[in-house]
C-alpha cells in the first residue's frame, strides 16, 4: 500500500478504511424463507388423498393450493382455529347445525308440529291411481342397493325408482347452491347458500309472472334463463350406514329456505299463510330408510322443522309406501307451486289493470 509523507518528513501508511460486516439474513426470516420452499415441496410431493391432521399449517397448505392468501387466526383462550368473519359456513362444517339453530331454525326435537299435520299425513298416505310396484321392482331396486354405495349412487336410484318424474317445465334440479338466494336475511345469516341434493318446481319458463325476480329468494339459481323459481320440495341423500343427522339437519336447512321464499310472495300480495300451517315439504333418505318434513315459520319468525312420515324400505311392503308418501309428497309440492304462481300472477294484472286505468284517465284529463 502507498505511503503518505506528514509534514515533519515521517512516512505513514494511510488508515483502512472502516468496512461494516455484511449483515446475516435474520434468522428468523431465513428460517420462514426454508419452511416456504419446504411447505412448496410438500404441496407438489405430497400424497393429499390420504387424511391429515387438522392443524393450523395444513390449513395454510390448503389455502395456498386453493389460492387464498389469508390465515385462520388462532384464539388465544381455546387454541381454536377460527375463521375471518367473512368466511361463512357450510352445511358440512361443524358448527352449522349451532349457528343454524342460533338463526331460528329449530331443530326436530324442538320444533312443532303444523296445525295442518293430519290433512298433511292423510295426503301423504292416500292410494295413487297409477298401479302400485310389482314384487320384482321391489327386488331389482333392493339388489341394486346392496353393497356400500356412495351417495350419489343413491340419489341416482331413489330417483330412478321412487321419485316420480313431470312433464313440461315443472323440473328436478340436482346438487346445486341456491346462488339467486339473499344473503344476511335471518335465518340464513354467517351460512352458504343451501345448496340441497335434490330440489323439484317450475322453471321461469312455466308462465312466471317477471316481477317474481324482485321477490327475495324467489329465483334460485342467478343468471339462469331456466331456473326454479319458488319451489316446494327439496331433499337430502346420505350413503348407506352414513350420518342420517347431517341430513336432517340440511334438510332443516333446505326447508327454511324455500319458507322463507314462499313468505316473501305471499308478503308480495299483502297476505301470508294460515298461523302454523305448513306448505314447503323436505325429506333425507340413505336408500333404506327415508323421512319426510314439513316446514313454517311461527309468529316469532322461527323455522320449523317437523316430522311427517317415516318409513324403512326393506320389504315390498315397505318399499311401496316409501314410494307412496314420497310421491305424493311431489304432488302436492307441484299444487302449491302453480297455486301460488297463479295467485301471483292474479295479483300483478290487477296491479296492471289499475296503472293502465290511471294512465288512461290521465290523458282523458288532458284532453
Amino acid at each position: 500500500m502507498d505511503t503518505i509523507t506528514l509534514a515533519d518528513g515521517r512516512l505513514v501508511r494511510p488508515p483502512i478504511p472502516h468496512q461494516h460486516p455484511t449483515p446475516l439474513p435474520h434468522q428468523p426470516q431465513l428460517q420462514l424463507q426454508q419452511e416456504q420452499q419446504e411447505d412448496s415441496s410438500i404441496l407438489l410431493a405430497r400424497d393429499w388423498s390420504e387424511p391429515v391432521r387438522l392443524t393450523r399449517k395444513n390449513l395454510a397448505l390448503f389455502n395456498k393450493m386453493a389460492g387464498h392468501d389469508s390465515e385462520p387466526t388462532e384464539s388465544l383462550e381455546t387454541g381454536s382455529l377460527k375463521m375471518s368473519s367473512s368466511t361463512t359456513i357450510s352445511t358440512k362444517m361443524s358448527g352449522f347445525a349451532r349457528r343454524a339453530t342460533e338463526n331460528g331454525i329449530l331443530s326436530l326435537h324442538n320444533s312443532q308440529l303444523p296445525k295442518n299435520i293430519d290433512s298433511i299425513r292423510r295426503r301423504y298416505a292416500a292410494p295413487r291411481a297409477t298401479p302400485s310396484p310389482t314384487q320384482s321392482e321391489f327386488e331389482d331396486y333392493a339388489t341394486k342397493n346392496q353393497g356400500d354405495p356412495n351417495e350419489a349412487t343413491v340419489m341416482a336410484r331413489f330417483q330412478r325408482f321412487l321419485l316420480k318424474s313431470f312433464k313440461g317445465a315443472y323440473i328436478q334440479v340436482f346438487n346445486r347452491q341456491f346462488t339467486g338466494f339473499p344473503t344476511g336475511v335471518g335465518f340464513n345469516d354467517g351460512l352458504s347458500a343451501a345448496q340441497p341434493d335434490f330440489v323439484e318446481g317450475l322453471a321461469k319458463p312455466g308462465k312466471w309472472p317477471l316481477e317474481v325476480r324482485g321477490i327475495g329468494g324467489a329465483v334460485l339459481h342467478a343468471g339462469d334463463l331456466n331456473s326454479i323459481v319458488l319451489p316446494h320440495i327439496a331433499g337430502e341423500f346420505q350413503r348407506p350406514g352414513g350420518q342420517m343427522e347431517a341430513a336432517e339437519v340440511q334438510a332443516r336447512y333446505d326447508g327454511a329456505a324455500l319458507t322463507y321464499a314462499r313468505n316473501q310472495a305471499l308478503a308480495e300480495m299483502d297476505t301470508a299463510d294460515a298461523p302454523a300451517n305448513a306448505h314447503v315439504t323436505t325429506f333425507a333418505t340413505d336408500g333404506n330408510s327415508l323421512h319426510i318434513y314439513a316446514h313454517y315459520t311461527d309468529s316469532e319468525g322461527r323455522y320449523h322443522q317437523s316430522p311427517v312420515e317415516s318409513t324403512a324400505i326393506n320389504s315390498h311392503e315397505r318399499y311401496k309406501l316409501g314410494q307412496r308418501m314420497i310421491r305424493n309428497a311431489q304432488q302436492h309440492a307441484r299444487e302449491e307451486s302453480y297455486r301460488l304462481r297463479d295467485q301471483l300472477e292474479a295479483h300483478y294484472q290487477k296491479h296492471r289493470e289499475g296503472a293502465s286505468n290511471d294512465e288512461a284517465l290521465r290523458l282523458k284529463r288532458q284532453c
